[in-house]
């Protein structure tokens, strides 16, 4: 399976707790407009809370039929696993990353399992040249 990378996590999806100050039921407190490559650390790492948050919590597993999809175990994983993708998706912004994860969020299981990929999502990818 390729990267299907920030957008389309296809055998992993994150999860975790939102620290407070960081998210909202809305997402990371973060600008909408701001370009994923210039988060700085504790940005990107209230963006991976978010994300993990969505999916249910760092560590956990997502089943779909009898395929399971392991999250992120951390913050710190998450961060290091995406490290190339925050640092070159110079067009791609933190709004459009959420649109992305709200819409796969709605078809959990063909998302994870590549069978389905919102238009959201293709949208993230094209800004960020993947």
């Amino acid at each position: 399976m390729r990267d299907l990378g920030f957008g389309r996590v296809a055998a992993l999806a994150v999860v975790s707790v939102c620290v407070l100050s960081a998210c909202s039921d809305d997402g990371p407190t973060l600008d909408d407009h701001e370009q994923i490559s210039k988060l700085d650390d504790s940005e990107r790492g209230a963006l991976c809370d978010w994300w993990a948050q969505q999916w249910g919590g760092y560590g956990t597993t997502i089943m779909c039929g009898a395929a399971p999809h392991p999250n992120w175990t951390s913050q710190a994983e998450c961060k290091s696993f995406k490290r190339d993708l925050f640092e070159s998706c110079t067009q791609g912004t933190v709004g459009q990353f959420k649109a992305c994860q709200r819409a796969a969020d709605k078809n959990r299981c063909p998302y994870l399992e590549g069978s389905f990929f919102p238009d959201e999502c293709d949208a993230f990818d094209r800004a960020c040249k993947l």
